[in-house]
């Protein structure tokens, strides 16, 4: 008799972090000729959008997105189960397209600046407990990826690891030095 083979469960497990990407473009208000130049002189230069804002929760959407792409391709399909802790954070990233001619027109974007949250990072250890009430959800995982920029890490380090004994962990992130009790 075939036993059917179980999933692997992976868990997610994230600070709350939304990054828009802007993609911009400087254009001559001489050149493109029906903007309106208010405060600005005919030749000067001006940033427009060059494409629509891109939404992303944090790197665990970014990780999550690599993850299914290298999935898919590789036929595995483990039950990913995503948690997402503390007060969300909003980050800005403007990216400019460097053109040159003999490059492909969807490649050549780089990250020229980005904008940090005015208040920091965290500093809320309790931003994720585990009760009664998501024991269930956070135990029991053959793998877990922590993906931690929010500074202040919360201290569930040695709990979660009871519950998931077996569990390999990959951590990244400026707070995962400080994933420990």
């Amino acid at each position: 008799m075939r036993h059917k083979k179980e999933n692997q469960k992976i868990l997610f497990l994230g600070s709350n972090v939304k990054i828009r990407n802007l993609p911009i473009k400087e254009v001559s208000l001489i050149e493109e000729g029906s903007l309106p130049s208010y405060g600005y002189n005919p030749a000067d230069f001006v940033e427009l959008l060059a494409g629509d804002v891109a939404v992303e929760h944090g790197r665990l959407d970014q990780c999550l997105t690599w993850l299914a792409s290298y999935l898919t391709a590789a036929n595995l399909t483990p039950v990913i189960k995503t948690v997402t802790y503390g007060e969300q954070k909003d980050i800005f990233q403007i990216f400019r397209k460097r053109q040159r001619p003999e490059i492909d027109k969807d490649h050549g974007w780089f990250m020229v600046h980005q904008i940090l949250p005015y208040a920091g990072r965290g500093d809320d250890e309790n931003a994720l407990r585990i009760t009664a009430d998501n024991r269930q959800e956070l135990s029991g995982h053959n793998g877990i990826m922590i993906i931690d920029d929010g500074g202040r890490p919360p201290r569930i380090a040695a709990e979660l690891k009871e519950i998931n004994p077996d569990a390999w962990v990959i951590a990244m992130g400026i707070s995962v030095a400080h994933w420990t009790e």
